[in-house]
């Protein structure tokens, strides 16, 4: 039974507050402990170990409502899951009021901690609040049984005052979701497709006798004419959190090696005869939050230098590496500056710096750096772009192929855009690219903002991808979301990687790769030696779509695309 609750969406007077107060109180009270008994009866049996369901404090954000709502609203729908599911739930009480502060704050960490100490199954985090003309209760519910984006079920109603029917059909949709027997609603849930053709490689049988899984994606989406995708590889899953992958002939033999960054660690493979072989790894300091690593020979000994680049704290801490004599050896370390190497037309180099103003994590001029004397230090030129922008969002390039350098950026609404060389912006997309989940600082330092992280964008990659001797582009589409009035909660519900050209006002899409189930954590591209019209893409896909680590351990799969270019295409 389910009692009206007669609510203004107008701030009320203290009385009235007070009489909706005890409403609530009545009706929360009721719906909470009329199925208990059913429940502890369930739980009395003992048959066989019921899955546990963590129920956070709902997110309100509804005017003149009573502040208890938040876990009391939680407790119904707890309760009801229960009752029909047969789950275990945990709501209410410290660990998950600490649970929801960490959320609010970006503390990851705590959260991971506090939220493997509940051995949960499944996480529930619920939201109420305005939508158009109407409320909604909406919930997202984690699995620890996948890596995937949440399955989100909602509910719309008109009166703000009585969301309990709308709670009692939620707590339906989520019974199902968990429990796997029924059909939830479909307009409230949002179901995952993920398309993937049968498996192929260039040596399927040497593939697969290597245990590597060699699978092909369908195609290409988006191709306009005379761009086909060849040959896929899929590497199997290595044991490494990735935050980057590049490329570069790191020892100087004029053999490419894939770089992988982790989180305290920097790895070399090497792509041989349909498999991925790792040549080499070295620890990294675990204090530090790696955010890139990129290539160039800018100190001008013929072997490229590695910049990485870190954050200790809310401060820039890059460090410089380079191969010496069969070993890693690191030539600076703790610089102050956000360090970003990028490779131009005809081998040239560009090295990009940025030191963000004191107690900001992000910001600042973004200089362009040389050597002195041994020593990088800031040239004294800018890029000439609005305040806003940061080092890793940007790739100078000459797109249009007159001799000057235009600016490939991404803003912070993850627009992709061209500036001409003087600063004057030409274009900007429609569509959303380069969203990553790494962000600026380290996680206390996040922490301790209390406001949204500063997140990096994916790398903007500029290459002659249709091989017509002008610079293109290859940027990531990652599909970014969050959950509603909790901003920190970023997942990915899948991702594609791009080509786009310059043409007269604007870029181009060239092509775009269906759309994988994972997040890209970084990519790269090279042309196939000896094989004219032919393109190598490689990228790392990592399953973690979101930010709760602990229920699964990270692993990252190297994919190898061929793309080729058809007579005629430019």
């Amino acid at each position: 039974m389910c009692m009206p609750l007669f609510f203004s969406k107008v701030c009320p007077s203290a009385r009235t507050r007070t009489f909706r107060a005890f409403l609530w109180t009545v009706v929360l009270l009721a719906t909470i402990f009329m199925p208990i008994c059913p429940l502890l009866a369930a739980q009395g049996q003992g048959a066989a170990v019921q899955t546990r369901v963590v129920f956070l404090p709902i997110t309100v954000q509804v005017e003149g409502v009573p502040s208890h709502l938040s876990d009391g609203l939680a407790s119904v729908l707890a309760s009801r899951v229960a009752t029909r599911a047969r789950i275990t739930a945990i709501t209410q009480g410290s660990s998950t009021q600490q649970m929801q502060e960490a959320l609010h704050k970006a503390d990851f960490s705590s959260f991971n901690r506090l939220l493997a100490e509940t051995n949960a199954d499944y996480l529930v985090l619920s939201t109420f609040g305005p939508s158009n003309a109407q409320y909604e209760l909406a919930s997202y519910v984690f699995s620890r049984g996948s890596s995937a984006a949440p399955q989100k079920v909602s509910r719309f109603f008109s009166n703000a005052d009585d969301p309990l029917p709308a709670a009692d059909e939620l707590a339906s949709d989520i019974s199902v979701l968990i429990s796997g027997k029924g059909t939830a609603t479909q307009t409230g849930v949002t179901a995952r497709q993920d398309v993937a053709s049968p498996f192929s490689s260039a040596h399927p049988e040497r593939a697969y006798r290597e245990n590597m899984l060699a699978q092909s994606v369908a195609g290409l989406e988006r191709a306009q004419g005379g761009f086909k995708l060849v040959e896929s590889l899929r590497g199997r899953p290595l044991p490494i959190e990735l935050l980057d992958l590049n490329v570069g002939d790191v020892d100087g033999d004029g053999v490419q090696e894939l770089v992988l960054l982790g989180k305290k660690t920097l790895q070399f493979y090497r792509y041989e005869e349909g498999r991925f072989v790792q040549k080499f790894a070295q620890d990294l300091p675990g204090h530090l939050n790696y955010l890139s690593v990129t290539l160039a020979d800018a100190n001008g000994n013929g072997v490229p230098e590695l910049y990485i680049g870190a954050s200790n704290g809310a401060l820039a801490a890059s460090s410089i590496w380079e191969w010496q004599n069969g070993r890693l050896v690191r030539l600076a370390e703790n610089i102050p500056y956000y360090l970003h190497a990028i490779s131009l037309a005809k081998g040239e180099t560009m090295l990009l710096g940025q030191s963000p103003p004191p107690k900001e994590a992000i910001g600042g001029a973004i200089h362009l750096m040389r050597y002195e004397g041994g020593t990088l230090q800031p040239s004294g030129n800018t890029l000439p772009l609005p305040e806003g922008y940061n080092v890793y969002d940007v790739a100078p390039a000459d797109l249009d192929g007159d001799g000057t350098l235009e600016i490939v950026a991404i803003n912070n609404k993850n627009r992709l855009q061209v500036f001409s060389a003087s600063g004057t912006l030409l274009w900007t997309s429609a569509d959303e690219y380069g969203a990553s989940r790494n962000f600026y600082g380290t996680v206390s330092s996040a922490a301790a903002a209390v406001q949204q992280p500063s997140y990096l964008h994916t790398r903007i990659v500029t290459a002659d991808i249709d091989q017509d001797g002008i610079t293109d582009v290859l940027v990531g589409k990652n599909r970014a979301k969050t959950v509603p009035y909790l901003p920190n909660v970023r997942y990915f519900d899948g991702s594609s990687l791009a080509g786009l050209k310059w043409e007269e006002r604007g870029l181009r899409v060239l092509w775009e790769t269906q759309r994988i189930s994972g997040y890209v954590a970084g990519y790269q591209s090279l042309p196939v030696q000896g094989k004219e019209g032919r393109m190598q893409l490689f990228f790392a896909e990592t399953e973690n779509t979101y930010p709760f680590l602990f229920w699964s351990t990270p692993t990252t799969t190297i994919h190898r695309f061929v793309l080729a270019v058809e007579p005629g295409t430019h």
